[in-house]
């Protein structure tokens, strides 16, 4: 013979009543780029592209103080890309240390590629669409002030706490570059070493002197001088 057992619950006047069914969790649809980045105050001029290996990206501008240390000073937008997977995903930070292409020309750091995660690109303050004063004597060294180390670290911390605290991005973050663009993340790691999960950066070389600080500003007049003579390529020494 069998037997059919049902469990049952008792409530306190002995009357029987069936547990409920339970019911499975509805997960929420995954936002997209744009959705995540609407929220975010200070996000400006959203747009979507596809990048050199027609990924869907989204290219942004965030609004920074241009000195992190005085709000007095104004601000400037910074222009940014995203490529956004979902929340859970492993998010690559490329610590652009020049200029941001053109969305299609855009080719995301093997990282991104082989963790298959987010990507974010923060072009560097002072170059191309990212540029305080676009109307500037970028030959007067003064104009270069806010031009540091600090600063443009600050510029960083900014962007990425303003994604974490949406909470779209909950995996792990990692921030690269090559080159200049890897100086950067050095820089950021010694600034902000608890930002990130890892840095990674490649071929980093930087000056151990400050001697090199010391020359800067002649440095600086200098190129200009040299600039000033090869109008054809003025718009090198503006980036």
């Amino acid at each position: 013979m069998l037997m059919l057992i049902f469990f049952v619950a008792c409530s306190d006047d002995n009357t029987v009543t069936e547990e409920p069914t339970p019911i499975d969790p509805v997960e929420e649809p995954v936002k997209t780029a744009t959705e995540v980045l609407e929220g975010i105050q200070g996000v400006s001029d959203i747009k979507e592209a596809k990048d050199a290996n027609k990924n869907d990206i989204v290219t942004f501008y965030f609004e920074q103080p241009i000195d992190h240390t005085n709000p007095a000073a104004g601000t400037f937008k910074q222009y940014c890309v995203l490529h956004y997977k979902g929340p859970n995903e492993v998010t690559v930070l490329h610590t652009q240390g020049y200029s941001t292409g053109e969305p299609d020309k855009i080719k995301q750091p093997g990282l991104t590629t082989n963790l298959n995660g987010n990507y974010l690109e923060v072009e560097h303050r002072y170059y191309k669409h990212s540029a305080i004063n676009k109307n500037a004597d970028y030959y007067d060294p003064n104009y270069w002030t806010y031009n540091t180390a600090a600063q443009s670290t600050a510029d960083l911390h900014d962007v990425v706490t303003a994604l974490k605290n949406t909470g779209c991005f909950k995996g792990k973050w990692v921030s690269t570059g090559v080159s200049k663009n890897g100086i950067l993340t050095a820089l950021y790691a010694y600034y902000y070493p608890n930002e990130m999960d890892v840095y990674v950066p490649f071929c980093a070389s930087a000056s151990i002197s400050s001697r090199s600080a010391a020359r800067a500003p002649s440095c600086r007049s200098a190129c200009g001088r040299f600039w000033a003579k090869w109008p054809l390529t003025k718009s090198c020494a503006q980036r």
